[in-house]
């Protein structure tokens, strides 16, 4: 063998091992950003739910509807807050502030 075949066949294992690297970065990146992604339209369909239980007018509404029909599938353990009145009493909250509404994962 000579030194330029060598040297060629050193050349391509670490090209192929950079692209295995790469390739495996690039897929982590992916499973976590379509983590983040699922993590977020949950939160969304939780909140637009909890609104949609108190009340809340259509054009006052926070959040996003359930709109791919997958929180029920995908978001395990989603579900709306108990109404205002019942996660405390009323003297907890002060008169001057509203009360919040929690989403409940």
């Amino acid at each position: 063998m000579t030194p330029r075949t060598a040297l060629n066949r050193s050349v391509l294992i670490l090209l192929v091992a950079f692209l295995l690297v790469a390739m495996t970065w690039v897929t982590r990146m992916d499973e976590h950003v379509a983590s983040a992604s699922l993590e977020q339209y949950c939160e969304d369909a939780a909140i637009w739910a909890a609104e949609e239980a108190r009340g809340v007018p259509l054009n006052e509404r926070a959040g996003q509807p359930d709109w791919e029909n997958k929180a029920a599938e995908q978001c395990p353990g989603m579900r709306p807050a108990l109404p205002a009145y019942q996660v405390a009493s009323p003297s907890v909250f002060p008169a001057t502030q509203p009360q919040r509404q929690l989403v409940q994962f």
